[in-house]
């Protein structure tokens, strides 16, 4: 079994007893400790630069790593500005970033590439990530949002809607009606490009669960609120697959993009369907 396996093993025996909220508050304060110095001399050499407080990062990403949220959060903000580059018949005008947590993506767009004109606007379900974002943030329209559907937009409001490590963290049922509602708040020719845990998450599960997982049924690891970082979803590529191409005209699937930096299944839907 891997690493990976191994620790999913031992956090699903704290979730089942209970005791992973007080294992992840350890877990935070180790994090403070190895990454204190690496952190202090990232501050003195990138004066200027906004940091996320450390619960924030923390609960977001896992982490509490100044070089990793800067470094991971330029790497994957190219990825979705050449994504949304190449997948659009036309230049987005306004894109928008669904779960953008405290700005780890979403404060690099412009320069990684996106247009200079285009209006950018990110939304999550944790007000305190949405108030720091907007209180150093600049250029951008953050928005809170509730959990399910809608969304505070009027109907074709973006040219493309992007996500990263979102569904990850919800069930079948949030995801189904997250789907809807990007092909409602997204233009015709829009795009909507997202991640999944898909099959090279698989050595995280166990017997059982891999079992319905090789059935094509979603796998959920519950016990904490849809959204947050211990709420675990894994999701068959077919199963996926259907879902979207009922909103969507034409749907792409690429497996695992990179093993270490953007591990996670990616997804490019194109054309809303429109009711």
């Amino acid at each position: 079994m891997s690493d990976r396996g191994w620790r999913s093993r031992i956090g699903d025996r704290l979730r089942r007893l209970r005791l992973l909220g007080v294992a992840d508050r350890i877990n935070f304060w180790r994090h403070m400790l190895s990454t204190a110095e690496a952190n202090r001399r990232f501050r003195r050499s990138h004066a200027g630069f906004a940091l996320p407080p450390a619960p924030l990062a923390f609960e977001a990403y896992g982490h509490v790593d100044a070089g990793e949220y800067l470094a991971s959060g330029q790497n994957h903000a190219r990825i979705m500005v050449e994504l949304i580059t190449q997948g659009m018949p036309r230049p987005a005008g306004a894109v928008l970033e669904w779960g953008c947590g405290s700005g780890r993506i979403i404060r690099h767009l412009k320069a990684m590439g996106l247009d200079a004109q285009a209006s950018v606007t990110g939304v999550d379900v944790d007000e305190a990530a949405i108030a720091w974002c907007r209180e150093h943030l600049d250029g951008i329209e953050f928005l809170g949002c509730e959990p399910s559907p809608p969304l505070p937009f009027d109907a074709c409001s973006f040219d493309a809607v992007y996500h990263y490590s979102v569904w990850t963290h919800l069930s079948a049922e949030s995801i189904e009606a997250s789907v809807a509602e990007f092909a409602r708040v997204l233009r015709p020719q829009g795009l909507m490009i997202g991640t999944s845990h898909g099959d090279g998450y698989a050595d995280m599960l166990s017997p059982e669960e891999k079992h319905a997982y090789r059935q094509g049924l979603a796998v959920e690891r519950a016990g904490f609120a849809e959204g947050r970082k211990y709420f675990l979803g894994f999701h068959p590529p077919a199963f996926l697959q259907s879902m979207l191409a009922h909103r969507f005209e034409s749907v792409r699937y690429v497996a695992g993009v990179g093993a270490a930096d953007f591990p996670q299944d990616l997804w490019i839907a194109s054309r809303p369907r429109m009711s």
